[in-house]
């Protein structure tokens, strides 16, 4: 039994069993499996009463065993078996990629979160892009579903993820999707200026924009999306997400492809100014009246001679 227990936990090789045996533990078991874990006189003791834990369908199951891993004066190995057991309990991608951070410090983990991510439904791209954040040994697993999922799910997780190193991700993923130009297509219309807004399309997190080898139409129109958020911003006092633009736009190689003739000026009067010159005194004319500023100070100045 002591080998049996010390396999199926370790490598976490209980789901077949675990879901064939799930039963309804009363709230004093579980009292008595939490103190039977922590407090056992032997291994096997406390392996017999996380497998257990681990088969519960009672939801309580799950603190304690957070319980058991937080709990500093029992063997690691026990500790590892309870962070085993939560992994194997997991219902959807997003519980697992909460503890996929684990295998970090306990590299044994990783082949039961890897176990549990093969039994778990295709998540979300959000839930995805995720765990492969939190889990980057499992990236490789993961990419091909999340690409799969297209550049419209991955482009509105790049601007809306509350994870940044996601919408890094996610980005980085887009550019080497972008190899033709439907694809290009759809990244440009995510960056599309809205003049319904009330606030920019990403905010509450970083603004990315992939890298990618824009020709000279996509770079201003990309440019000019950029430009008009810029000024929507600048408008509304959103100094930090203005920031955020800025250091876009300042790219040098998404500026000079773009066809303007010297670095961008971090002022919103002579960023427009400048791109005037690209674009025409009515290509601004329009972007102003977009935004209901054609004749407030000091936008009206740019259009003047």
């Amino acid at each position: 039994m002591w080998i049996l227990i010390l396999f199926s936990l370790a490598s976490c090789e209980l789901s077949s069993r675990a879901e064939a045996s799930r039963f309804e533990a009363p709230q004093s078991d579980l009292s008595a499996l939490r103190n039977a874990a922590m407090f056992g006189e032997t291994l096997v003791v406390q392996g017999e009463a996380i497998s257990k834990l681990s088969a519960s369908n009672n939801p309580g199951a799950d603190g304690v065993l957070a319980d058991v891993q937080a709990f500093g004066n029992v063997p690691e190995l026990v500790r590892t078996w309870a962070m085993a057991a939560r992994i194997q309990r997991t219902q959807s991608m997003n519980a697992l990629a909460d503890l996929a951070p684990l295998a970090a410090r306990y590299p044994a983990l990783q082949r039961p979160i890897r176990t549990k991510l093969l039994e778990l439904p295709t998540g979300s791209t959000a839930d995805m892009l995720k765990l492969a954040v939190e889990a980057p040994a499992l990236q490789s697993s993961l990419l091909p579903s999340i690409t799969q999922a297209g550049v419209e799910s991955l482009a509105h997780a790049m601007l809306t993820h509350e994870n940044t190193n996601s919408r890094q991700l996610a980005a980085g993923l887009l550019g080497g999707m972008a190899q033709n130009s439907r694809a290009v297509t759809d990244i440009l219309s995510v960056y599309e200026f809205d003049r319904s807004a009330e606030t920019v399309p990403w905010a509450g997190g970083a603004l990315y924009v992939p890298a990618l080898r824009w020709d000279r139409r996509e770079a201003r129109t990309l440019m000019g999306s950029l430009i008009e958020w810029y000024l929507f911003c600048d408008r509304h006092g959103l100094n930090q997400e203005k920031q955020q633009i800025f250091n876009n736009i300042r790219s040098v190689g998404l500026w000079r492809q773009a066809s303007s003739p010297s670095f961008p000026v971090e002022d919103t009067v002579g960023l427009l100014m400048q791109w005037k010159s690209v674009i025409g005194a009515e290509g601004i004319a329009e972007i102003l009246h977009r935004q209901g500023v054609r004749y407030d100070t000091p936008y009206a100045s740019v259009l003047q001679p």
